[in-house]
Formats: structure tokens, C-alpha cells, sequence
């Protein structure tokens, strides 16, 4: 499939609304986008049960907005002895296997951290499908993960 068709099929779900791009919150430039699922737009945009969760959802917001504005981010990438050695300061990882080509976003800042899960469709457009709270994944190498 070429780039173009990458975008049509994009394109396609995002009129029916099985995708959405996602805007910057302060309405800065894009200089990144994402396009997420409807279990992402859900956890961004509530409601929140319980209520306290809204504050961890627009933090992990927040930390999509530094993807979004161009923010300089360390990215991970798995080393071939140590695959699933931690990197507590990367913003993004390409999981192993990374043949796969599945990154984490991490939202760490603020507990529980969160990972966001999806794959870049082009530079600089992440395609961000599902997400999961860290301590529920278990070890990096379970099937959960």
C-alpha cells in the first residue's frame, strides 16, 4: 500500500468516526499529529468514572500535547541483548518485538502511569490504538504487554 493509501484509509475512519485527530489543547501549530481510537478519545474527553480519573486523563493529555507542538522527546529503542531493560526517561519505545513496530507512549508523571499504544503511519503520524495503566500490563514480556 503506498503513503497515499495510508492516508485514504485514514481518512475513511475518521469519517466514520472510528478515528479522530487529535488537536493540540491550546490550539498550537501541529507540528506532529496523532489519530486515535475511539477507547482513546474516551479516556481523553470522559466522562470519567470515577470523577478523580479526569485529572489523570488530562494530564496524560498534556503529555500528548508534547508530542503534538514538536517538543523535543527521547525515544527507546531495544537494545538486541537487554529488549526489555527499563528507560525510565524515554517519552516513546519501540517494543520488542520491533519487527512489529508497536510503540509506548508514556505518561509517567503522574501515577497511574499510562501507556498508549500504536504505530507511526508516516513521519510524524502516530496512529495511537489502545492504551493500558502500566501496573496492568505485569512484565514487559507478558502476553498482557
Amino acid at each position: 500500500m503506498s503513503i497515499y493509501g495510508i492516508y485514504d484509509l485514514v481518512a475513511d475512519r475518521v469519517n466514520e468516526g472510528r478515528l479522530f485527530h487529535l488537536p493540540h489543547t491550546m490550539g498550537f501549530p501541529l507540528t506532529r499529529r496523532i489519530v486515535i481510537s475511539e477507547e482513546i478519545n474516551a479516556l481523553l474527553v470522559g466522562p470519567w468514572i470515577p470523577p478523580e480519573w479526569k485529572a489523570r486523563c488530562l494530564s496524560l493529555r498534556a503529555d500528548l500535547d508534547r508530542f503534538l507542538d514538536g517538543t523535543l522527546i527521547n525515544a527507546a529503542l531495544p537494545a538486541k541483548q537487554k529488549p526489555y531493560a527499563s528507560k525510565p526517561n524515554a517519552y516513546i519505545r519501540l517494543l520488542h518485538p520491533w519487527a512489529n513496530e508497536i510503540w509506548e507512549i508514556r505518561s509517567t508523571n503522574d501515577e497511574p502511569s499510562i501507556r498508549v499504544f500504536g504505530r507511526f503511519a508516516d513521519v510524524d503520524l502516530f496512529i495511537a490504538l489502545t492504551w493500558g495503566k502500566r501496573k496492568d500490563l505485569k512484565e514487559p514480556t507478558s502476553r498482557t504487554w
